[in-house]
């Protein structure tokens, strides 16, 4: 049995039972999709929205401890300004091998939530990536129109706040520990303190 996106490693299919062979068999007759290196899809790949989630998925399974973080976790939270698609941002440990865009290493402070099926990093640590994401420009697609970053790093927050995955001292405090640089603070903590603009209505 696959899990929610259908997305499963060589481990899973073992501690199923299944062979080298029956696994082979599997592919010829086009019911598992090599995907990735031991990574394999149950079945067709999805679109729309639900096919973003999947390939978000499969890249998860592609690397051990591996975390979804910034715009792509903003984006599985379902936090303002981040509709999918958006870039994939992963966040492996320090030690991981291999290199590709949009990854990070970075050892995670805060225990990772599983949102849709899929390991991301904690709201607040999300946040914190958003804002080291931002500093250059995502190109990523606003809730309702295009925005500056300083803006997408604000609704973003404040649907955070609004929704109670984060509060302001959680976020001070997480970023205190992980020492991020001061253009990332800036821009965080610029989307806190600046005055909220119409239609706002909730501020810390």
């Amino acid at each position: 049995m696959s899990n929610q996106w259908a997305v499963l490693k060589r481990a899973d299919l073992r501690a199923m039972g299944l062979s080298r062979r029956s696994l082979e068999q599997r592919i010829s007759r086009g019911q598992l999709q090599r995907v990735g290196r031991s990574v394999y899809l149950e079945g067709p790949r999805l679109t729309g929205l639900h096919g973003w989630c999947q390939d978000v998925a499969v890249a998860v399974a592609s690397w051990p401890d591996g975390l979804v973080t910034g715009q792509s976790a903003a984006g599985l939270y379902g936090l303002d300004g981040f509709d999918p698609p958006v870039p994939l941002a992963m966040q492996v440990p320090p030690g991981a091998s291999g290199r590709g865009q949009g990854l990070r290493r970075w050892q995670s402070l805060e225990p990772p939530e599983r949102v849709q099926g899929i390991w991301c990093t904690s709201p607040a640590e999300t946040l914190l990536g958003l804002a080291a994401d931002l500093n250059s420009r995502p190109g990523c697609t606003a809730a309702s129109r295009k925005l500056p970053p300083a803006d997408l790093v604000e609704l973003a927050t404040e649907s955070a706040l609004r929704r109670g995955l984060v509060s302001l001292a959680s976020l001070r405090e997480v970023n205190q520990v992980e020492h991020h640089s001061e253009d990332v603070v800036a821009t965080l903590l610029a989307a806190l303190d600046r005055p909220a603009r119409p239609g706002n209505r909730f501020r810390g």
